[in-house]
């Protein structure tokens, strides 16, 4: 997948080394549901990796493993841990969570309750004139998919990896 010039590195210096490599080499997730990604869903089930995770010091880990779950396509795990995070970072992860399974209302409700977020800037100065507020992209996301165009849905799908980036580093930073 595409990605911030140092994101890997950044990963490794704050998550075990096996689940930053398993992130990296994900494949890009679809706009909606999407096929589930069996090594990262595998180490995110493994006990130890959890353990991990939770042992960083400094790391958010319940939004963290939210936003992992989303890496790695479970939607129903990350919305089960983002549902009960009562801030702005768990309110984002809902809406990313409610847009990638079709729910765009419900998705613009968790945006706006998010606020203006610290990454919606590094975002769209990375994505581009694609994402401008997570809520309008959800506006395109929805108008992409309803019309099947796939050029925009790759575009997206790009637009969307980089948010999710900027999210698991402003969580581990």
């Amino acid at each position: 997948m595409p990605n911030f010039d140092s994101f890997a590195d950044d990963l490794r210096e704050t998550l075990p080394s096996t689940v930053a490599d398993a992130i990296v080499a994900a494949p890009l997730q679809s706009l909606g549901e999407g096929p589930a990604d069996t090594t990262l869903s595998s180490l995110l089930n493994s006990g130890s990796t959890v353990k991990g995770i939770r042992d960083v010091a400094g790391v958010r880990s319940d939004e963290v493993l939210s936003a992992l779950w989303l890496a790695a396509g479970d939607l129903d795990r990350s919305h089960t841990l983002s549902q009960s995070i009562e801030n702005a970072d768990g309110s984002y992860l809902h809406g990313i969570m409610h847009r990638r399974e079709g729910d765009f209302g419900n998705a613009k409700y968790w945006f706006r309750r998010a606020g203006n977020h610290s990454i919606v800037d590094v975002v769209a100065a990375q994505a581009g004139p694609l994402f401008t507020d997570p809520t309008t992209f959800a506006d395109q996301c929805q108008q992409a998919l309803s019309r099947g165009d796939s050029d925009t849905i790759d575009a997206l799908r790009q637009a969307q990896w980089i948010e999710l980036q900027a999210m698991i580093r402003w969580l581990t930073a």
